[in-house]
């Protein structure tokens, strides 16, 4: 396996498409973005979601990578992002549990109870 020193190097020989440069990155920085993940949301099976989110969202950008920053600041900062984006996301599924159903119940009132209480406002307006 090549030795590919920097991670400018690494970049670079992804970017070629060398066999087993993409392999190497994600050794090289998954236990720092995970790890980081981990901190920030305690929850192991979370942050190993959002690692893989993070290293989808790198491949996808990585030719936007100018190399300004460290890589590590980089998958960093695309990490944090995609942490605040699940945060944000609003809740897609919620559990039906049917004892529960059972339990709640609609505190309005029904539409012959609201139909009375606009009679009698009516009524009560007039007067």
């Amino acid at each position: 396996m090549p030795d590919w020193g920097d991670d400018r190097s690494l970049l670079a020989a992804v970017g070629r498409g060398e066999e087993g440069a993409a392999g190497a990155l994600v050794d090289r920085t998954y236990p720092k973005v995970f790890g980081l993940l981990v901190q920030l949301t305690a929850d192991r099976d979370l942050a190993a979601d959002l690692t893989q989110e993070t290293y989808r969202r790198a491949w996808a950008a990585l030719g936007s990578f100018d190399g300004r920053a460290q890589l590590s600041t980089w998958l960093y900062r695309i990490a944090y992002n995609a942490l605040l984006n699940h945060v944000r996301r609003p809740a897609r599924m919620v559990p039906w549990d049917e004892k529960l159903a059972l339990t709640v119940r609609d505190g309005r009132a029904g539409a012959e109870a609201e139909l009375e209480a606009s009679e009698t406002r009516d009524r009560l307006r007039r007067a």
